[in-house]
């Protein structure tokens, strides 16, 4: 195996919570199924979609009906999984805050980014092309800073 200079060897040979990795995993499943109605909306309104006339709606039910909860439910167990990953190294000192941070930021914002762009791009397109945006209509600068206006009360 060859050192990574971000990650410490006590990481790259630590075990995994296989139980909550497969909750986790379930989690992420069960959003991306609910997003499936967004395929067929115009604009940001609902065009002929039936959930139980989906497809596998038997089977991925919960999902189809309660899947946004995977949100939840993938944050709090990333959080505990992060927390367990990390808890040692921290306390220790073993990992400096520098480290810390790069791990993280590698891991996170990469696809963070590459996924905005390409969002960006697409919105962008199938707007010139409908006149209208897919799914969410506001997609300008002020409400894509929306998260972050969410903990300052408004005058």
């Amino acid at each position: 195996m060859t050192p990574n200079r971000f990650v410490p060897e006590v990481m790259t040979t630590s075990s995994k919570l296989f139980g909550l990795e497969i909750i986790r995993f379930l989690s992420s499943l069960s959003v991306l199924v609910w997003h499936y109605q967004h395929f067929s909306m115009i604009a940001h309104k609902p065009v002929d979609f039936i959930k139980k006339q989906q497809p596998f709606y038997g089977v991925l039910r919960l999902f189809y009906e309660y899947g946004y909860h995977g949100v939840q439910v993938f944050w709090c167990i990333s959080g505990f999984i992060f927390f367990w990953k990390y808890r040692g190294l921290i306390s220790s000192r073993a990992i400096s805050w520098k480290q810390f941070f790069m791990l993280r930021f590698s891991r996170l914002y990469p696809l963070h980014f590459v996924t905005l762009l390409l969002v960006m791009v697409l919105q962008f397109i199938y707007f010139s092309h409908t006149h209208y945006f897919f799914v969410y209509p506001y997609n300008d600068a002020s409400h894509g800073q929306a998260p972050v206006k969410l903990d300052k009360k408004e005058s």
